[in-house]
């Protein structure tokens, strides 16, 4: 159920480019609020670990919009093959001839 929604509560990420750079800077302060409470330790040098979780939220983002916009493409294609195909009554699939491509 999770998987399902993951689109919708990230639409806004795909909307513009910067985006997944914006959430990866502040994804790692949740680690910060994590250290305090004593749910996590990092070494002495938080900006070092800041730093790496950093690059892999803003890696992890990026992943993420490309994934979801190759998806989006996908479904794309399959929606335009689909309108442009016929079935016959015994089941085969053919395609309707363009006179104006």
């Amino acid at each position: 159920m999770f998987s399902t929604t993951l689109n919708h509560s990230l639409a806004l990420v795909n909307t513009h480019r910067a985006f997944p750079l914006i959430c990866g800077l502040i994804a790692p302060f949740s680690y910060l609020a994590g250290n305090r409470l004593g749910a996590c330790t990092f070494p002495e040098d938080f900006l070092l670990a800041y730093t790496f979780l950093a690059l892999l939220w803003i890696a992890f983002m990026d992943a993420i919009v490309a994934i979801n916009k190759s998806l989006k493409y996908t479904a794309a294609l399959i929606e335009h093959e689909s309108k442009d195909t016929q079935t016959c009554s015994h089941g085969v699939r053919w395609r309707m001839p363009t006179l104006f491509t």
